[in-house]
């Protein structure tokens, strides 16, 4: 019960971040739209799940502190590009 509270909390936080920040549809694109993720990967991503929108690496990968669990599997998440364009603004 507690554990859903945060997760919708954690969702309703990045939700606004997204609008106060990113104000085109462009740059409200989620990492697993970006990067074409299978509906069967989306059942069993943490990102998708804990509803992390755009800022997937504070939930899987080497930023969240957990061994990586993203579909590309990259060492760090900094390699990711997805990652890369989002903090340039790019997305």
């Amino acid at each position: 019960m507690k554990t859903q509270v945060l997760l919708d909390a954690f969702g309703a936080l990045n939700n606004l971040i997204d609008k106060y920040f990113f104000s085109d549809s462009k740059k409200e694109m989620p990492c697993w739209q970006y990067m074409k993720c299978s509906m069967e990967s989306k059942h069993t991503c943490d990102a998708v799940n804990k509803k992390a929108g755009r800022r997937c690496w504070l939930v899987v990968g080497s930023l969240s502190g957990i061994k990586e669990r993203c579909k590309n599997k990259f060492e760090n998440c900094k390699d990711c590009d997805f990652y890369i364009k989002v903090k340039n603004g790019e997305i």
